[in-house]
C-alpha cells in the first residue's frame, strides 16, 4: 500500500505544535480517513469472503484465533509500558487473551499450526510492535485502535461464524464476549482519542502504526487461506 501521504520520511520535518491535530481534526477522524484504504483491503480478503459466505473452515478459524491471540498478547504487553503516558486511552484495555486461549483449546487448534510463512510474518510483526514501544513511539495507539475496532466488529462476525458448519459454538467465547461488551468500550476509546491533544508528528506516527497493523493482518489472513 502507498502511505506516502502518511509518512514524513521524505518530507521536510514538521514543527511540533501544541495544537496536536493536523487541520484541527480529532485523532479518531485522522485514523478513520488515513486507514480507509488498508481497512477496505482487509474486507476484500479471501478469508473475509469465506466468512461472509459461511465456508470458513475449522482450520482457517483456528489460524485467525492464533493471529488474534499473538496480536492481543503483544499489544497488551506493549500497552502496559505505555499506559502511564496515555492512561485515559490504554487504561481502557482489558485482556482478551484468556478467551482466545480457551477457544483455541476447545477448537483443538494445536492440530493446525500456522503455515511457516504466516508464522514468520507474525513473529516479524511482533518484533516491530515491541521495537516501536521500546523506542517510545506512540504508534502503539494506532495498533490498538485497529484491534479495538476488530473487536467491535465481533457483533457482525459472530452471526456469520455461527453459520459456518465447521466452526463449533463452544469455540466462540472471544467473539461472544466482544459482541456483548465492546460497544461501550469502543465509544469510550473514541471519546478519549478525541479529547487527547497530540502534536502533529505523534498523530502521524499513530496513523502510520494503524496502517501497519491493518497491512500485517491483511497479509497474515491471506497467508492462512486454505487452498
Amino acid at each position: 500500500m502507498n502511505h506516502s501521504v502518511l509518512s514524513t520520511r521524505s518530507n521536510p520535518p514538521v514543527p511540533r505544535s501544541p495544537v496536536g491535530r493536523p487541520d484541527g481534526q480529532p485523532l479518531h477522524v485522522l485514523l478513520r480517513d488515513g486507514t480507509r484504504q488498508v481497512h477496505n483491503a482487509i474486507e476484500e480478503a479471501e478469508l473475509h469472503r469465506r466468512l461472509l459466505e459461511h465456508t470458513l473452515s475449522r482450520q482457517e478459524y483456528a489460524h485467525q484465533l492464533q493471529i488474534y491471540c499473538t496480536a492481543w498478547s503483544t499489544l497488551e504487553s506493549v500497552a502496559a509500558s505505555w499506559q502511564a503516558k496515555a492512561p485515559e486511552l490504554l487504561g481502557l484495555l482489558h485482556s482478551r487473551v484468556p478467551a482466545l486461549e480457551q477457544d483455541l483449546e476447545r477448537l483443538g487448534a494445536s492440530r493446525w499450526p500456522l503455515p511457516e510463512k504466516a508464522l514468520d510474518r507474525l513473529l516479524r510483526w511482533r518484533e516491530e510492535a515491541l521495537a516501536e514501544a521500546s523506542a517510545g513511539s506512540p504508534a502503539v495507539i494506532g495498533r490498538v485502535y485497529v484491534m479495538e475496532g476488530a473487536s467491535l466488529g465481533a457483533r457482525i462476525q459472530i452471526r456469520h461464524l455461527r453459520r459456518c458448519p465447521e466452526v463449533p459454538e463452544e469455540a466462540l467465547t472471544f467473539f461472544s464476549q466482544c459482541a456483548d461488551r465492546e460497544s461501550g468500550r469502543w465509544g469510550a476509546f473514541l471519546h478519549a482519542l478525541a479529547a487527547r491533544p497530540f502534536v502533529r508528528t505523534d498523530a502521524e506516527e499513530i496513523v502510520l502504526g494503524a496502517c501497519r497493523q491493518f497491512e500485517a493482518l491483511h497479509e497474515l489472513f491471506e497467508l492462512c487461506v486454505r487452498i
